[in-house]
């Protein structure tokens, strides 16, 4: 079983990011990681990987998947293993970041992380999960 943690990150209008708890490493061998990139830009865009060999591929293809969206702020959130979402608010202009098993844990945990940072009206905006 994958261990379900939520990641803690978040960008927030001032471009801090946080984060902490990256993807813990899954009982079916070597782990395949996605990756989070999201930018306020544009009205928020995001960008998902998945299905990546390394941390660093994963990181790169999300991060080009926000800029081919628009996205002209676009940062890396997050790694996850299975599932990730990204939710968001206007009051203030945040996006959060969240994983888990499925993506209605993942949804969970991203409006959760949302509404620590302060945000309001928070709401899940996007889902990707690995192909297990």
């Amino acid at each position: 079983m994958i261990a379900n943690k939520t990641l803690a990150i978040a960008l927030s209008a001032a471009g801090t990011i946080f984060a902490a708890d990256v993807a813990s490493a899954s009982s079916f061998g070597q782990p395949l990681w996605g990756g989070i990139a999201a930018g306020l830009s544009n009205n928020g865009v995001v960008g998902f990987s998945g299905n990546m060999n390394t941390k660093g591929e994963a990181q790169q293809r999300a991060i080009a998947e926000c800029i081919v969206k628009g996205g002209t702020d676009c940062r890396f959130l997050g790694f996850f293993e299975v599932c990730g979402a990204v939710a968001g608010s206007i009051n203030p202009p945040t996006l959060a970041g969240g994983k888990g098993n499925n993506t209605a844990i993942a949804s969970r945990a991203a409006v959760r992380q949302c509404l620590n940072m302060g945000a309001s009206n928070c709401q899940a905006l996007a889902t990707y999960c690995n192909d297990y």
